[in-house]
C-alpha cells in the first residue's frame, strides 16, 4: 500500500499492485487496473518513489530466522511427542 493525498487534504492508501499510471496534470491522475482513477495532490516523482520503494521491500531476500527461534513447535510424526528444534531428525 502507497499514502496518496487527495485534493480535500485526506491521505488515502492504495494497492501499488494495482497501480497502472501515473499522469501530470494541474493535479496528478493515478490510474489503477480495475479502471478507477484517483485525483491527488501527491507529486508524481513522490508516487513514483514509493511504488519503487515498495517493489524493492517485496522483492527483497527474506531475512531467515533459525529454526531453533520458530515460535512454532515441532512434532515427531512417529511418537507425536514434541522435539526441540535443534534435534529434529533426519530422513
Amino acid at each position: 500500500m502507497i499514502p496518496v493525498r487527495l485534493l480535500n487534504g485526506s491521505e488515502l492508501f492504495i494497492n501499488a499492485e494495482l497501480v497502472e499510471s501515473i499522469a501530470a496534470a494541474h493535479d496528478t491522475i493515478v490510474t489503477l487496473t480495475t479502471g478507477r482513477k484517483i485525483v491527488t495532490s501527491s507529486r508524481p516523482e513522490h508516487l513514483v518513489e514509493a511504488l519503487l520503494e515498495y517493489r524493492r521491500r517485496i522483492h527483497e531476500r527474506p531475512q531467515a530466522f533459525p529454526i531453533s527461534d520458530s515460535p512454532f513447535p515441532i512434532s515427531d510424526p512417529k511418537t507425536q511427542s514434541q522435539i526441540s528444534p535443534a534435534r529434529v531428525p533426519q530422513e
